[in-house]
């Protein structure tokens, strides 16, 4: 029986690293397809939220109302259909239109869905089959060897996988491993199926802790709230992360990780849950998010702090779910519990939070919930009643301070706002302020980034401002490479800022992914209606759209796409960098905006240069940020040599393109962690967030 119960663990093991390695094996795939916005990955985290609580689903009603025989034949069908059923490899991008999370959902339900329900039942079924095959085992270690399972994925994916296998090698040997799991669940299934017939086990005695062992409503209750809150705080984070450096694998799978981590040590059993030095440690930490969310400019204070704080309270909220856990005989209605709380966490996120809040207060939010329900049960676990009022008293002053503060700290997000509204893509904040000499200007921000300033006396509103000052990269070329009848495209809209520089004659086409930006550029500001040139506005991602498209023959073609500080990475590899090519005109440039707080992006674009036999300028134009011009880096590429060598271009210009280590950037690779600067970042003005 010992190999029996080996080949049981092995393929929990298996199956559960086989469903967290294909999330971020799966989000590399479809973000470059939706504008590597920040919610790609939630949307992608709340459909696996889905997947597996229909798999845990599927695992409760199979252990409900089967009998264990049946159990193992109807579970190994499952299996077989989903093999056959693999479209992981064959996945194709949507329209450059089309709605992006209903897209995405079908997408990955297409691709995925099956098998990674099959997946996602087998760690609760064969935990049930344990336990009614060795009653006298708890089933729940085997939880934890699952999540360990799953928390090796994570590492393997950014560590093994993907630096060694391009994407198409990473679905074939995702679903070659699928196949195999398969099998290993086949052959438990067959074992559970003979055992049961052969003999009843379940006479056998129970553990005492199980006997003594009683569901209560507040259990129940807390079985969903306690996962709900930890998965909140898991997308939150994530969005706190990416949104203002970039969306790539490894600043998705860092908070999955610790995400994980605390289920592993929440049911490796009591003495590594101490429950009131975890909840101290949250509050402390809590505290210190507050102080995080204030200095919203400071990266490293972002690095340390948020994973620290998710941490802890997915520990806590965890580590309490873990001590109400039932009696083995109940064990698939406790996962499905716990996988619905995580699905409802997951869609207040991703499907909720854009639609009713205007800033991201869901993070403020989880951050409260977790530390209020992780005190609740707390509280409602200690059994002398006078210590349960004294401890009530000191919980309840916990969470008024705490929530005083947060609400606090997000109200000032949104103070002096004309108007904010938020999408798929993020949130788009408009207000009006004087300029430093005075003058009345109206600002777009997008998440804490300003991406836009336009002045409102009639005389100044055609000024460019910002990134794209008369001296800016993209200044300098639209100023002095002029051509007959020129045709410019930019991808990335903003408020229209670069329109100032267009002439009668001239056809321009702006690329934008959100159709909110393009809302806003043509009501409340007026580079787009003040425009002599004829002006396209082609909605969807820049990427889809061009490959789409014949080719353009632009004269000028700027890359100036960001969400918040964040960049597109796949509009910077080598694949994006070849389809500009196609859509240049004979002698024509390419100017791309790397302004960063937290990346230096010029090595990435000199790789580029190189690989298509183009020469590279790098142009800074330093202001004082604080006025309406602000510092900018712009590289211009062009074949020709000569005319980047020309004197109105070239003044002041340099070649000098950082870190020559820094390899190519492709679809199937890029190495962010070597262009990331992990410093502290500018400091805000005391009226905004700095501009990047």
């Amino acid at each position: 029986m010992t190999r029996a119960r080996a080949l049981f663990a092995a393929a929990i093991f298996l199956s559960a690293f086989l469903v967290f390695l294909v999330q971020p094996l799966v989000g590399k795939f479809v973000l470059p397809w939706f504008g590597g916005a920040p919610a790609v990955w939630n949307t992608c985290l709340l459909f696996f939220q889905i997947a597996l609580l229909a798999g845990y689903a599927w695992a409760h009603a199979l252990a409900a109302w089967l009998p264990p025989r049946r159990q193992a034949q109807v579970h190994a069908a499952l299996l077989v259909v989903s093999v056959l059923g693999l479209h992981l490899i064959g996945m194709s991008p949507p329209k450059p239109d089309a709605e992006p999370a209903g897209a995405l959902l079908r997408l990955l339900a297409v691709a995925v869905g099956l098998p990674y329900l099959a997946l996602a039942a087998t760690g609760p079924l064969l935990q049930a089959w344990y336990a009614r095959l060795w009653p006298t085992a708890s089933p729940y270690p085997l939880y934890a060897l699952s999540n360990a399972g799953s928390l090796l994925a994570l590492i393997a994916y950014p560590v093994l996988v993907e630096p060694w296998l391009a994407r198409r090698a990473q679905a074939w040997t995702w679903s070659i491993l699928y196949v195999a799991a398969a099998l290993l669940v086949l052959i438990a299934a067959a074992i559970a199926g003979q055992a049961s017939a052969r003999a009843r086990v379940a006479a056998a005695a129970l553990p005492p802790e199980d006997v003594a062992r009683r569901t209560t409503f507040i259990d129940r209750v807390l079985w969903l709230a306690l996962p709900a809150a930890a998965s909140v705080l898991l997308s939150a984070t994530t969005n706190l992360l990416c949104l203002d450096v970039a969306v790539v694998p490894f600043l998705w799978i860092a908070p999955l990780a610790l995400y994980l981590l605390s289920y592993i040590l929440a049911f490796a059993g009591p003495a590594w849950y101490p429950r009131w030095w975890v909840i101290g440690g949250l509050v402390a930490a809590v505290v210190e998010a507050g102080w995080m969310l204030h200095d919203d400019q400071n990266l490293g204070l972002r690095l340390a702090v948020a994973p620290t704080v998710l941490f802890l309270a997915c520990w806590a909220c965890h580590g309490e779910a873990a001590r109400r856990r039932p009696a083995p005989r109940h064990l698939t209605g406790f996962y499905l519990s716990l996988a619905a709380g995580g699905a409802i966490g997951g869609a207040l996120v991703a499907l909720v939070a854009p639609l009713v809040l205007r800033w991201f207060y869901e993070y403020h939010a989880g951050l409260f919930a977790c530390l209020a329900f992780a005190l609740g049960s707390a509280f409602a676990a200690t059994p002398v009643f006078a210590r349960r009022w004294t401890l009530a008293v000191d919980a309840i002053e916990v969470l008024a301070l705490v929530g005083l503060a947060l609400v606090g700290v997000g109200a000032s997000a949104l103070r002096g706002v004309r108007s904010a509204e938020r999408g798929f893509h993020g949130v788009l904040l408009i207000d009006d302020r004087l300029a430093a000499d005075g003058a009345l200007c109206r600002v777009l921000r997008h998440g804490s980034t300003i991406h836009g300033l336009q002045y409102l006396d009639r005389e100044q509103r055609h000024w460019p401002t910002t990134y794209y000052s008369a001296e800016s990269g993209a200044g300098r070329a639209l100023r002095f490479l002029h051509v007959p009848e020129r045709r410019v495209g930019v991808i990335g809209l903003g408020i229209g800022t670069l329109a100032s520089y267009a002439r009668a004659g001239e056809r321009w086409t702006f690329y934008e992914i959100d159709r909110a930006v393009e809302t806003a550029a043509r009501r409340d500001f007026t580079f787009l209606a003040d425009c002599p040139a004829v002006v396209d506005v082609v909605i969807g991602d820049a990427r889809l759209t061009l490959d789409r498209q014949d080719a353009q023959g632009f004269d000028v073609l700027l890359v100036d796409a960001f969400t918040s500080d964040a960049i597109p990475v796949h509009l910077l590899t080598a694949e994006a960098f070849a389809l500009y090519r196609r859509h240049l005109a004979k002698g024509g440039v390419i100017g791309v905006h790397i302004s960063n707080r937290h990346l230096d992006l010029r090595p990435v674009v000199k790789r580029q240069a190189e690989r298509l036999g183009m020469h590279a300028l790098m142009i800074t134009d330093e202001h004082d940020d604080n006025e309406s011009e602000y510092s900018s880096d712009w590289v211009l590429l062009s074949a020709n040599d000569a005319l980047l060598g020309l004197e109105p271009l070239a003044s002041g210009a340099s070649h000098d393109f950082g870190d020559a280590r820094v390899g190519l950037w492709t679809d199937e690779h890029t190495a962010l962690w070597r262009v990331i600067d992990w410093g502290i970042g500018a400091p805000a003005s005391s009226a905004v967030p700095a501009p990047r």
